[in-house]
């Protein structure tokens, strides 16, 4: 490496650049040798890769027509490779690996973006995961051993398996897709958790976990699309659950918070999280008839939030709306399809009735005292129903027992 540094100074017309790329390969190949002396075996491993790196990123310069992008991927990543041999120089194991990582990542990177043409989806991909395994470096850092670090350990996992399937001759797109939100989810959830915001990170963890049982169906030949896109609404059902967290703790945290709004949010992500759980479980209609309720928990939240706050318009999605979707969904889990759907339709109308009391001017001419006659309709067939399988629970009690006395 020196030599090739003072091959390039000796020419006419010198390339500093590409002397200075040698002469810093040099340098991490001594700092290699000189941990190898001393059986520092894994330290010496990570300043021969940051040498080996700087030697490609002086090659890429010194062509006629230098890839500087490629060539200034390879610098970063000779970087992160030092950054590594230090961390690893100090004790610090784990640090050092997520260094090393990133290293590896922009070694891939510069290699897709040599190419010709290069991938630019698996460029991405790669860069992506550098950057993420360089905050989940800092992470290690700041606070070893702890959530958000491994939050930043998952992350860059996931951005792995996304290049991966982006690099491959016949790249399977869709698995990359819920490979890359899931390293975005998981992410989120490292940053919630670095700012304290422990219940957002949990859900979004939880987010990101889907969206990696997502990916990985459809990374199976053939691909298993209806198990897929249930964990993909998972993933979104627990990122609308963080939503709601992270609204009920901006809420709270004002110099005169609203916790009547605050509760609203919490209602609406408990209700998310039901509709993951039920998704999970195969149960999509439950699912849906909770996310109807977490949905119109969030427009309540909203009304309340106002000022003044509308609570008309909020009681008619709270009390109203989001309690019919719930009653539905806990028909529709008891095999009460029939019951379940009244409470959908009261749900609907109150829904309705809610959007009317919201509008800013409402409508002089608008069939609110219609919806309340809906609402009053389908409460009472609902009632009717419950009434009548109650009488017919007691008849067949009846029945068993009279069967059991030989009458």
């Amino acid at each position: 490496m020196c030599r090739k540094k003072a091959e390039e100074l000796a020419k006419n017309t010198p390339n500093g650049d590409v002397a200075a790329a040698y002469g810093q390969g040099a340098e991490c190949h001594i700092k290699a040798a000189q941990a190898l002396a001393q059986g520092k075996t894994q330290e010496a491993t990570y300043w021969n890769h940051a040498g080996l790196i700087y030697n490609n990123q002086a090659e890429e310069l010194a062509k006629n027509t230098p890839n500087n992008a490629a060539a200034a991927v390879y610098k970063k990543g000779a970087q992160y490779y030092a950054q590594a041999a230090n961390a690893e120089a100090q004790g610090k194991r784990e640090e050092a690996m997520q260094w090393n990582n990133a290293g590896v990542m922009c070694y891939k990177q510069a290699k897709e973006l040599v190419k010709n043409p290069p991938n630019g989806d698996a460029v991405a991909a790669y860069g992506q995961g550098a950057e993420y395994y360089e905050q989940a470096a800092k992470a290690w850092a700041r606070a070893p051993k702890t959530l958000e670090a491994r939050y930043w350990d998952i992350a860059t996992w996931m951005c792995t398996n996304q290049a991966e399937e982006l690099a491959k001759d016949t790249p399977n797109k869709a698995a990359a897709a819920a490979y890359g939100q899931a390293a975005k989810y998981y992410a989120q959830a490292a940053n919630a958790e670095a700012q304290g915001k422990r219940e957002e990170a949990k859900f979004l963890n939880n987010a990101g976990w889907m969206c990696r049982k997502k990916a990985e169906e459809l990374a199976k030949n053939p691909p298993n699309e209806k198990v897929a896109a249930a964990y993909g609404k998972a993933a979104q059902y627990w990122n609308s659950a963080g939503v709601m967290f992270r609204k009920k703790a901006e809420e709270l945290a004002k110099n005169r918070p609203n916790k009547a709004a605050a509760a609203a949010y919490r209602q609406g992500a408990q209700y998310f999280v039901q509709a993951a759980e039920a998704e999970t479980q195969g149960k999509t209609q439950v699912a849906t008839y909770w996310h109807f309720a977490g949905d119109v928990c969030y427009n309540q939240a909203h009304e309340l939030a106002k000022n003044p706050p509308n609570k008309a318009a909020a009681a008619a999605y709270g009390q109203g709306a989001a309690e019919c979707y719930k009653k539905a969904a806990e028909a529709q889990a008891l095999e009460n399809p029939q019951d379940a759907r009244y409470w959908e339709q009261a749900g609907v109308m109150f829904n309705k009735k809610a959007d009317e009391l919201a509008e800013a001017e409402p409508n002089a001419n608008s069939p609110i005292n219609q919806y309340d006659e809906y609402i009053r309709y389908y409460t009472e067939k609902v009632n009717n129903l419950i009434t009548q399988l109650e009488e017919n629970k007691k008849i067949n009690q009846s029945i068993r027992e009279h069967r059991r006395r030989g009458i």
